[in-house]
């Protein structure tokens, strides 16, 4: 987005916060298919994809007096709808988890009939859990029109790849196992220069957020 495009937008929230409410539906508009996307990463259901949009829209505009200018607004829209789309789903996106199954022996064991002719019956009681085996990293790479490829590299070896989303930048690296990996953001256009993330540190069951990462033009 445009500098002046930017400022376009925040004129429009300011008239928003100042009661006109109306102008919310050109920000829905505009951004719409951004959440959808984010939406269909966690629920498959068209109906339940439709509620969840709303419900974030709904969540964005009570937040909206939190926003600040210095910020992209896609990129403030999209962290709500992925922490969202995450409580909805209870597990993090792009990890890797293991079920665990405890059979409870002494509350599966009936007993059943009266003396003498006492008999047990199996009745199972079983408890699931998960344990997450690998963690993601993710972030958003500005601007956009660099279509960006990222990779997460460990010595010579490269772990997991994604393409930038191409509409917010947003970016997960999935499937990752603890440990430490460089970040290799490449752009696909022509006039923007490779940035390399060192050191990324990835723990088991979480997602590292980069946050943005800038990508410079070439002979900037």
């Amino acid at each position: 987005m445009s500098k002046s495009s930017q400022n376009e937008e925040y004129q429009l929230i300011e008239k928003i916060l100042n009661g006109n409410q109306d102008l919310y539906e050109v920000l829905v508009d505009r951004y719409s298919s951004m959440v959808f996307y984010v939406v269909r990463r966690f629920e498959k259901d068209p109906d339940e994809v439709e509620e969840l949009a709303q419900e974030i829209f709904v969540k964005a505009y009570e937040k909206l007096h939190q926003f600040k200018e210095n910020s992209k607004f896609s990129t403030w829209l999209y962290t709500i709808a992925m922490n969202h789309g995450r409580d909805y789903a209870e597990i993090n996106e792009g990890i890797v988890y293991t079920l665990l199954l405890d059979f409870d022996a002494l509350r599966s064991v009936h007993k059943t009939g009266q003396s003498p002719a006492i008999d047990y019956i199996l009745k199972p009681v079983i408890r699931a859990s998960n344990e997450a085996l690998t963690g993601n990293i993710e972030g958003v790479v500005n601007p956009v029109e660099a279509r960006a490829a990222v990779f997460a590299i460990a010595g010579e070896d490269t772990l997991s790849s994604t393409y930038a989303d191409e509409e917010s930048g947003y970016f997960m690296l999935v499937g990752l196992e603890e440990g430490s990996y460089n970040v290799s953001v490449n752009p696909r256009e022509e006039g923007y220069e490779e940035t390399i993330i060192e050191d990324v540190s990835v723990t088991v069951g979480e997602s590292t957020d980069l946050e943005t990462v800038e990508l410079n033009e070439s002979g900037s």
